[in-house]
Order: structure tokens, then sequence, then C-alpha cells
């Protein structure tokens, strides 16, 4: 506050400043206050203590602008005391790289709408809203804006203010009209300031208003407003990596498991009207450990990159730019069975069978596990599992059935960190399926041999069909 009010000192060359302002920031709590700000007396002014800088509508330099006005001013010259007050406010913020050129133009721009716009500032009878401060801002901006022009930047609003304040009576519009026209003067071309004059009295004295200018035509008059550097997370900027996902998170706080990586990505961006530099640090609770700085062009934006392992449970704080996050790293959940199959259901020993395991995580964080193929009460593989939050999946292995495993159902397990699934697979220990022999059949010619097992295996399918 103290900085914002030397700055506009500084800024405003409308006389002797004064040596001491007394200011009063008014506490909001339970009271209720008629309205944000006051100046009373010659340099006493109060303004609510919620009230912020970083805003075209700065109540702050509001009120000390009032306090810079030694002048008295009749009914007719009144719009310019609220009119100047309000777009010195939003003037300095932007030269101070406060606020974006666009905040200021909408700040101006409300001059513009009705039916403020088709108030008469000079006639306060006519005065719709608060036209003074809305319709008296972009009237006084565009004055100077003229001014500026006419004279290359030898004279400026602050001129007419200060003219103003050497009046030696009450003031008039028409006194503003005329110090307008001195003001514009100092160009050197009396046509100039004449038809500078004519506008501002068209401007004061009429339903007519001005229109806002772009930044172009700012610059011109102003030279460039500074470097307005910014940061904000990108969407979707907030992101977890590594084995278990690599997807946007949401915040407030971010779940991340042990192991997980935290990827940030900032956009930088330069809404002035000059080149403007930046700085951004990374810290995890209260220490820096990333750092990107660079140069960004007015209208322009790049986009960082930081990234920071997470390898112990706990909960952090994470800041970057104006963003603070909270970080909240746990061990991973645990990995659910759902169920095992196996193909095929029946094979010789020393044959393999596929088991197919599915596998879940019910959780709103990753789970992670290593499971355990179990045959026949034996651990014969193991597969490492990483799951998303409420994800799910299934996981293969080729199991080998033993040799000397013998004929009968074998269980099949896979085992997790807190449940388990299973099935069983038929198995012949000697090598025969389904009644099939491997050798000669006693008392038959391998002729009749082959005849007999046809023989017999359609009898065997006739009694299985009347079954």
């Amino acid at each position: 506050m103290f900085a914002v009010f030397d700055d506009t000192a500084t800024a405003l060359r409308v006389g002797p400043a004064d040596n001491e302002v007394f200011a009063v920031a008014a506490p909001t709590g339970e009271v209720s206050w008629a309205v944000r700000g006051l100046q009373t007396g010659d340099a006493d002014l109060w303004v609510r203590d919620e009230e912020r800088l970083d805003t075209p509508d700065d109540v702050w330099t509001h009120e000390y602008v009032h306090t810079r006005q030694s002048y008295r001013a009749e009914p007719s010259a009144r719009w310019f005391t609220e009119g100047s007050a309000t777009y010195y406010a939003a003037l300095f913020a932007l030269e101070r790289g406060d606020v974006s050129f666009d905040a200021f133009e909408r700040t101006l721009a409300r001059g513009e709408r009705e039916p403020d716009a088709s108030s008469v500032l000079a006639d306060p009878e006519t005065w719709a809203n608060n036209a003074d401060y809305t319709k008296g801002s972009l009237v006084a901006g565009e004055l100077d804006r003229r001014i500026r022009l006419a004279t290359d930047g030898g004279a400026s609003l602050a001129t007419v203010f200060r003219n103003l304040n050497d009046a030696d009576g009450p003031i008039t519009n028409e006194d503003i009209l005329e110090a307008v026209e001195t003001a514009a003067t100092e160009g050197d071309d009396e046509t100039v300031a004449a038809e500078i004059r004519d506008e501002a009295e068209r401007l004061t004295a009429t339903r007519a208003t001005a229109e806002t200018w772009d930044q172009t035509a700012h610059a011109e008059a102003f030279g460039e407003t500074p470097a307005q550097v910014g940061y904000a997370l990108a969407d979707d900027g907030v992101r977890a990596s590594g084995e278990y996902r690599d997807r946007p998170v949401d915040r407030d706080p971010i779940e991340l498991v042990e192991g997980e990586t935290l990827d940030l990505s900032m956009l930088v961006s330069n809404t002035g009207g000059a080149a403007g530099s930046y700085d951004l640090t990374l810290t995890v609770a209260g220490e820096p450990v990333d750092e990107r700085s660079g140069t960004v062009d007015p209208g322009d934006e790049t986009l960082e990159r930081f990234e920071h392992a997470f390898t112990d449970p706990g909960e952090y704080e994470v800041r970057i730019g104006s963003e603070t996050l909270t970080v909240a790293v746990t061990e991973p959940a645990p990995v659910l069975v759902r169920e095992v199959t196996a193909e095929p259901s029946a094979v010789a020993a020393g044959e393999s069978v596929r088991a197919t395991a599915t596998v879940a995580n019910d959780a709103t964080i990753p789970a992670g596990a290593e499971l355990e193929f179990v045959v026949d009460g034996e651990a014969v593989e193991t597969a490492v599992i990483r799951l998303d939050a409420n994800a799910e999946t299934t996981v293969e292995r080729d199991l080998r059935i033993d040799e000397e495993t013998g004929s009968g159902p074998v269980m099949v397990r896979v085992v997790g960190p807190v449940d388990e699934a299973s099935t069983t697979v038929d198995v012949e220990g000697d090598g025969v399926i389904d009644g099939a022999t491997d050798g000669a059949v006693p008392g038959f010619g391998p002729a009749v041999a082959v005849v007999a097992v046809l023989t017999v295996g359609g009898a065997l399918a006739r009694r299985r069909a009347i079954q």
C-alpha cells in the first residue's frame, strides 16, 4: 500500500504532494461500511482493509488521487473529481504491471454502456448510476490520450489537473475545457489544440461519449505498457506418472503412492506491452527442488514443466508461482484377485495349462502387488501388478504340470496380498487321457487293435449319447 502511494505521488505531477497522508485500513469483519473508501479533509483517507491493489478499481489509489485535488468544483466540473480519480487508479495499476490491458480497457468501457453513456457530464442532474465514475473516467482517459499525442508526450491530463489546482476560485466545466486547450497547445499546433477542446466539449456538454482504444493506440500515446507476466496451471496441468499411471489427477489434495512422480505444467503468459522475464521455483515442504527462468514476449505464452518424485509417505505442501498444492503420499492399495481360470481343463502330467487371473483395484489410489501362481501347493510363477485407481485387468501365465503329479484334480491358485482365487485341472499321471493307451493291446494284431479301439470309442460315444 505504501509503495503504491509513493509510486502515485511520483507519477501524478499535479502540484506539490503533501508531506504526510493519514490513511486508515478500516477493518471489515463484522463492520459494514457504506462505501469502499473515502477521502476526508486535505490529506486523510480510509479504505476497507479487504480492498486489493492488483485491480483497475484500486480504491487506495483512487482515494489518494482525491488528496491531490486542491481545486473547488462547481456542479458542472464535479465529473472531473471522480472521473480523474477512477481513471488514474486504472492507469497506474496498468503501468505498475498489476493488471492487464484487457482489464484496464474493460474498466473504461463501462462509460460506453447505457444509461451512463447518455449522461451529460457537465449536468449532474442527468447522471445515471455513477456516470461521473464510469463515463467520467472514459472521457478523462480519452482527453489524456489526445493531449499526449498532440504534444508528443510533452503534456497530459496531469497538465490539465495542475492548471485546475492553480485556479483562484471554484472551477467550472468551461475552465476544464480551457485547461485542455492550453495543455494541447504545448504541441505548437493551435488548430489541433482547438480540435481537442471541441472534442472535450462534445464529450462533456452533450450526451456523446468516447470509445475505448486498443493496445496499439495505447502504446502510441502512452508508450508500451510494462510486462504483465502471470502464471497459472495449464489445463490438465497436474499429472501423476510412473509405473501405475500417466494421466491428469484431481487436486485438493493430490493423491499419489510411493514412487510416483508429480508432473506440473505451468502456463507463463505476458499480457503486457513489453517483453518480461519470469522465474519459477518449485518447492516441496519449503525446500526448492527445481526452477525455470526465461523471457516471454508481449502477447505470448510459454509452458514450463516441473517433475518431482515422491518416495516416502506423508503430506507435502508444494508451491509454484502463485499456486499452493497439497500432496498426500501413501502406500499402494492392495490388489484384489477376482477369479482364475485354466485352459485346457484336462491335461496329461508334464503338459502345461494357461492360467488367467482377473485382478482389480477398488481404491481411489493406485494398487500394487506381486501375485503368486501356485500349482498343487507349489509356487511356480509370479506376476508384478500395477493398477490405476478403480481399474481391472487380467494376467496370464503358462503353468507346467509336474510329470510326477498323480492322476486326479490338481488345484491352481493365484494368491494376492489380501485374498486368492483358485480352479482345478484334471490330470492323468500316467499319460492316459479319457482311456487311451500308448502300448499294444494283448492278443490282437496292430490292425485288429485299431479296429478294437475304434469300436470301443464308438461304444463309448453311444453310451455317452444315451446317458
